[in-house]
């Protein structure tokens, strides 16, 4: 019984093993590290850090909505870890676990429901994909908190290409068109990845005679 019952929570024991070895290394790195950061490695955790320490009312959310048009860097993927930081402190390791935990975690998650989905053999193709891409974790733990982004952006694969919200297409284009425009106000580079994601979504409905009317 115990053996049939450990695979059946197979799954969630491999993602959760593989989450719980993103924290551990994040925390060690971070704990070992004596790397003097600047720019985009830590231009996000004083802006956290700022966030965090002002008091949680209408003008802090001014304050990141006014960001979004106004600054090269802003708040708008801050403002979840200055969350988080209000509650843990404003610490390094602090912005670093925000980090993980909030966007590392359930992109963690959505590369798993994509090999479940496109795969026979969905565990070996999920810590295939893990170890092929440890950038992930460690883009986390440096600071870049890009990796947002990639959540977002394998969101949109995951709507788009499965049979989530079949029944509803409408809904489903509007939340892909919500999230490329998230992805575009996070970071302005992925305004290539949001353009790159509408041409393949045109090509894939005239090739396989998709529902060209929902795009």
């Amino acid at each position: 019984k115990s053996v049939n019952k450990f695979i059946k929570h197979m799954d969630l024991y491999l993602v959760g093993g593989v989450i719980l070895l993103a924290l551990i290394f994040a925390l060690v790195y971070v704990l070992r590290s004596k790397i003097v950061y600047f720019w985009d490695n830590s231009t996000y955790w004083d802006i956290g850090r700022m966030l965090a320490q002002k008091p949680l009312n209408f003008d802090m959310l001014k304050e990141v909505y006014v960001s979004i048009g106004t600054s090269d860097y802003n708040y708008f993927l801050a403002f979840p870890v200055a969350l988080w930081m209000k509650i843990f402190g404003i610490t390094r390791i602090s912005y670093i676990l925000a980090i993980i935990v909030m966007y590392v975690v359930p992109t963690e998650i959505l590369i798993f429901l994509m090999c479940k989905k496109i795969s026979k053999a969905h565990r070996f193709a999920y810590v295939i994909t893990v170890l092929i891409i440890p950038a992930l974790t460690y883009l986390a733990v440096i600071g870049f908190i890009d990796v947002a982004c990639v959540c977002l952006g394998l969101l949109c694969y995951y709507l788009y290409f499965t049979d989530v919200l079949s029944n509803h297409k409408c809904i489903k284009s509007v939340i892909i068109g919500i999230l490329l425009v998230f992805l575009m106000i996070s970071r302005r580079y992925f305004a290539f990845f949001a353009v790159s994601f509408l041409t393949v979504i045109a090509i894939d409905a005239i090739l396989f005679k998709r529902d060209i009317k929902h795009l």
